[in-house]
């Protein structure tokens, strides 16, 4: 038995096979998974010593849900503050992403290429492209500029 050197085989049975008996950073029958010494990973797995979130959750356990991104991956779009994932906006924005209330949820009728609802523009198959976030960055940007 291969206990990749993080633990000890030891004989077992009559045909001479073996179990590991890991150390106490490692686990599994072969002991190449590693234990975290933190508090339980609550949604991820523990590597090198910490603990690797999945997708929609952050924190030191993986514990705490995270809040809607922008389309440049800024949390609350930058314009809020994170509670539990949910975007409680700063004033002036609105939306699950905090966008600014002077652009609306939905900035030039979402450039004919989806639909407007209650958490901004619903892209039509295929249509998710670069157009709809340039769009709601020419326009951010005219705003700021006039």
């Amino acid at each position: 038995m291969n206990c990749h050197g993080n633990g000890q085989c030891k004989p077992n049975g009559p045909d001479g096979s073996g179990v590991c008996a890991c150390d106490t950073d490692h686990g599994g029958s072969d002991c190449s998974t590693e234990i975290c010494h933190l508090p339980t990973c609550v949604n991820g797995y523990c590597m090198n010593g910490g603990c690797y979130c999945q997708t929609g959750y952050t924190g030191d356990r993986c514990d705490i849900l995270e809040c809607p991104k922008n389309p440049n991956g800024l949390p609350c779009s930058g314009n809020g503050i994170c509670a539990n994932g949910t975007c409680v906006c700063e004033e002036g924005y609105v939306g699950q992403v905090c966008v600014s209330a002077e652009l609306g949820l939905c900035p030039l009728k979402c450039s004919e290429h989806g639909t407007c609802t209650s958490t901004g523009c619903d892209c039509y198959p295929g249509k998710k492209t670069k157009k709809q976030t340039d769009i709601v960055l020419i326009v951010a940007s005219q705003i700021v500029n006039s």
